[in-house]
């Protein structure tokens, strides 16, 4: 703070209501999340070659270059949520960040793909390219979008400057249901290859691939939920403001770490966990599939 004594004095006894702190950041715990899942994933893609894992069929070296997209998707998300408070660079930040969980969408999708049709046989070029083309549509669309409007146009600001919650971030506004649905496409886009999933694999590398798929879709959903509609907790943090509650119930921060488990810092782990469980399932439906035998025709 700067000004005269007493106006230093006012704003540092003010900030003593942050629950983030003297020197918190909102979007630590989310950068953190993130930059967990971006080293994992790089040393998986690293160190998966060298392991027993297939890494000779179409599906194996697919599995490693989803691992790398992943972890590139992490380090970029990562970058988001640690400069995403910088004015000029939030737009483009945020721009890359969900260009970049686009890509990686359609990279996981095809990859399952591959699993299923034991390496793409005997299918059509459509089936391969289908997901990728989704997402370079959706790519296209938001780039040109972020590069015709002006950053203030797509700014909003919200939170409790004094509770440390304030931040200024960018929305779509009218077309954020067209953003959501593209997620929802890829998504859900496993479960238009399910009947060649059962008749191609095994029993335990179909079952588990499409559990698997499952429950990382149910998380998905439901940090979404969390994060969308609920709110939580930052709705009881807002409440908890009112009643001059240090430390809301059910709710996590640390003022001494600066951090704040927000309900999009849990969404990051949910899509955290969602991921790593899609990962298992096609880590076991690959080492249970020979993928050099063609199914009957």
């Amino acid at each position: 703070p700067k000004g005269n004594a007493e106006r230093v004095a006012r704003i540092r006894k003010s900030r003593t209501l942050s629950f983030l702190g003297q020197k918190g950041h909102i979007e630590r715990a989310s950068a953190w999340t993130h930059l967990l899942g971006a080293f994992g994933f790089l040393l998986f893609a690293l160190v998966r070659p060298a392991t027993d894992l297939d890494s000779t069929s179409a599906s194996g070296r697919l599995s490693t270059y989803t691992c790398a997209v992943l972890a590139i998707t992490f380090a970029v998300s990562t970058g988001y949520h640690t400069l995403g408070t910088t004015r000029w660079l939030a737009p483009v930040a945020r721009m890359f960040d969900h260009g970049a969980i686009d890509v990686a969408l359609a990279v996981a999708c095809t990859t399952d793909t591959s699993v299923v049709t034991l390496d793409f046989y005997d299918v059509p070029w459509q089936t391969i390219v289908d997901q990728c083309f989704v997402a370079v549509v959706i790519l296209c669309f938001f780039v040109y979008r972020r590069l015709v409007l002006p950053a203030e146009d797509t700014e909003i600001g919200w939170g409790d400057c004094r509770l440390g919650l304030f931040r200024v971030s960018h929305a779509d506004y009218e077309y954020s249901a067209l953003r959501s649905s593209s997620y929802i496409v890829l998504a859900f886009g496993f479960i238009s290859i399910v009947p060649t999933a059962v008749r191609n694999l095994t029993p335990t590398a179909s079952y588990t691939l499409i559990v698997c798929n499952g429950v990382s879709l149910l998380l998905l959903m439901a940090g979404m939920f969390l994060d969308n509609v609920m709110m939580w907790p930052d709705l009881l943090y807002e409440d908890a403001s009112k009643r001059q509650l240090q430390k809301p119930a059910w709710t996590c921060h640390n003022t001494s770490c600066g951090c704040i488990m927000t309900s999009h810092a849990l969404w990051h782990v949910f899509s955290l966990v969602s991921v790593v469980t899609l990962t298992v399932g096609r880590e076991v439906a690959i080492s249970e599939t020979v993928f050099h035998t063609h199914p009957h025709t």
